[in-house]
């Protein structure tokens, strides 16, 4: 607000608006922030109404990640030997598939849902899936926890100072070269222009080598005991993989009566082809982590069987003979505690009839 003042200072005080200076003892107009104006130029012009500086906007929740969803509802077909079969080319469309709330019969949708509902996996998640909800378990599937990495490398010091390389590359001699590392002391005395001898190295083709795990866990079974199978197979498959060899992982998912129809099915899922490069940390939540087992396979595959799903998702069994035999080299589901994934990975070594 403009008041009214007296000039204290004695050399007098310069007016803001004409620049004449006034006069000690005269009268100016001040207004805070504005400064003195003499008399004859008058008090400060009101200011415009100044708009509210606007408020920062609340920064926008994170929203989670979406679910995945899948328009179509794949089913399963009946083999030759009974046996209940189908293949994901993926861990995405398995993961898509078991992300759709759909069953092959109403009463199997209803008894999945319900599962869901029990487990919590919407929610903070239970026991029985190491509490994992699904959204944690997209999450840890690109960032896996440390504990799955460091099983891994425990089960490899098992076989780095034993595995011995599986291709030897092979030496060629070429004769009568224009040039090379030895000469042919005969063509070099006939005055022979190709008196060299060349060693040429011929680079083998590389060999595709599959590894194979059985996934399926009871229910009362605990995370450990699937956390160094799964490990000892990723670790196998990483070595073969520095020593030359092309080499694909395979998940399998083996159960009987997973719904009132189905004695046995197999599910099999491709964790990396041969063709792709290995990365041991985005394979190893699908191959050691008994939440996805849960999630995806024991839940999920079921979505894919006739009939009505049993409450307890069936019960964990051995691969059937004929599906071990698409494999190079095989862990059981048997195969539950870190000791007898170790001895697994020495009998791979010593007893397996594949060339290393």
């Amino acid at each position: 607000m403009t008041k009214k003042n007296r000039v204290h200072l004695r050399t007098g005080i310069k007016c803001r608006q004409c620049g004449t200076l006034v006069p000690y003892q005269e009268y100016v107009w001040w207004e805070k922030g504005r400064g003195n104006r003499c008399m004859e130029c008058g008090p400060h012009t009101p200011l415009p109404d100044m708009p509210e500086e606007p408020k920062p906007k609340p920064r926008p929740a994170k929203k989670p990640r979406p679910l995945p969803t899948s328009s179509d509802k794949p089913a399963s077909r009946k083999d030759s030997d009974g046996v209940y079969r189908y293949e994901f080319d993926s861990v995405g469309d398995a993961i898509k598939v078991a992300m759709t709330d759909y069953a092959q019969t109403p009463q199997g949708l209803k008894t999945l849902q319900e599962t869901c509902k029990r487990y919590d996996i919407d929610g903070k998640g239970d026991e029985w899936t190491n509490y994992y909800n699904r959204q944690m378990m997209l999450d840890a599937m690109g960032n896996p926890p440390k504990h799955l990495l460091v099983a891994v490398d425990k089960m490899r010091e098992h076989l780095i100072d034993t595995v011995t390389t599986p291709t030897v590359p092979r030496r060629k001699v070429r004769r009568g070269q224009e040039f090379g590392d030895e000469i042919d002391v005969d063509r070099f005395t006939a005055k022979d222009p190709y008196c060299w001898d060349r060693n040429e190295r011929e680079l083998q083709e590389k060999r595709v080598v599959w590894v194979g795990v059985n996934l399926s866990c009871n229910a009362s079974q605990r995370p450990k005991e699937l956390l160094y199978r799964g490990a000892a197979a990723l670790a196998l498959a990483d070595v073969l993989t520095n020593r030359g060899f092309n080499v694909g992982i395979a998940a399998f998912d083996s159960t009987s009566r997973p719904t009132n129809a189905v004695d046995n099915s197999v599910v099999k899922l491709v964790i990396k082809k041969p063709e792709m490069p290995m990365d041991v940390a985005s394979a190893s939540f699908a191959m050691a982590e008994i939440a996805f087992f849960r999630i995806v396979c024991a839940i999920g595959f079921t979505r894919l069987m006739p009939g009505d799903a049993s409450r307890n998702l069936g019960i964990a069994e051995m691969l059937p003979e004929a599906d071990q035999k698409q494999m190079d080299f095989f862990v059981e589901n048997n195969v539950r505690s870190e000791e007898a994934a170790a001895e697994w990975l020495k009998n791979q070594i010593g007893g397996n009839d594949n060339e290393w």
